[in-house]
């Protein structure tokens, strides 16, 4: 694809990675410029990472998220499958007090702070988003089409794996085992949150999340789960507080309100603020004729 080799160009002549491989890859421990491996020493990524990246669906371009608030785009090439990965890149600059404050809320323990600090000097600082992204979805324009693919932004979502092996690292380093203990009961309540979503049970599902552990669900949810939350979360709120949409957007972690509308729309057929008028509408209609207790 002569058009695909120009534009793999145009991203390294800017100081952009990306990278063009078929599965089974020997190695996959560059696709983050060694953060894992190098700095962390975690082993079997490829393996791994191999497993899960088979997960990628066709027409589907993913603008992926880690902890470290670095960036990935990652796709599959029709006809030949190849895998295109494109980062890191980070969206802002990780010096001084916000490098620092990141550091912190990651529990990166301090004898490793001095190689973070170089590796985020080496990582691609682009300042504006929709250039990244822009150039991305007219690229899968012209590969599949017009309308004719889904772009998908996650916090890594069906890739969890990559972004969940270091998420746990440092959690309790000293006891190991537990961990392990802390990822299956995070899976359970995971399976219950779900099933309660299932089943139509918000109440249920709003019990399991004011329930768990800070660090449990916070830290892992797949796309479905994460959607499925905020869909209850947002329904509660609309019906039970006069919150403004925006406020309601920014706690299901939307910045964009008309985004968030969008989404709302595409869920219920209604924007939140015909959802909200209507449940109004039907609550009084409801309370008005009600029967009158005996």
């Amino acid at each position: 694809m002569p058009k695909l080799d120009f534009f793999q160009t145009l991203m390294q002549s800017n100081g952009i990675p990306l990278r063009r491989f078929v599965l089974p890859c020997d190695s996959l421990d560059e696709m983050d410029q060694g953060l894992r491996k190098t700095i962390f020493h975690i082993e079997n990524l490829t393996e791994k990472m191999t497993e899960y990246l088979r997960r990628i669906q066709p027409q589907k371009l993913y603008f992926l998220t880690d902890s470290f608030q670095c960036s990935y785009m990652v796709f599959r090439l029709p006809e030949s499958g190849e895998i295109i990965q494109c980062g890191p890149v980070t969206f802002e600059q990780f010096q001084g007090k916000r490098l620092r404050e990141l550091l912190a809320e990651l529990q990166i323990p301090p004898e490793i702070h001095s190689q973070m600090r170089d590796y985020y000097l080496h990582v691609c600082y682009i300042s504006d988003t929709s250039y990244f992204s822009g150039s991305f979805l007219a690229l899968a324009e012209w590969i599949w089409g017009k309308d004719n693919y889904e772009y998908v932004e996650s916090n890594f979502g069906e890739l969890n794996y990559w972004d969940d092996v270091y998420r746990n690292y440092f959690r309790i380093p000293d006891k190991p085992f537990l961990s392990i203990q802390m990822i299956e009961k995070r899976y359970e309540i995971e399976n219950a949150l779900i099933s309660a979503v299932g089943s139509g049970n918000e109440t249920r599902a709003l019990e399991l999340l004011s329930g768990a552990p800070p660090h449990f669900i916070p830290y892992r949810l797949n796309n479905v789960l994460r959607d499925e939350k905020d869909y209850c979360i947002t329904l509660n709120t609309l019906l039970s507080t006069d919150l403004p949409i925006k406020d309601i957007a920014q706690r299901c972690g939307i910045p964009d309100v008309y985004y968030f509308s969008r989404i709302f729309k595409k869920t219920t057929d209604m924007t939140p603020k015909t959802w909200r008028d209507t449940q109004t509408i039907q609550r009084l209609h409801n309370a008005f004729h009600r029967e009158p207790d005996i």
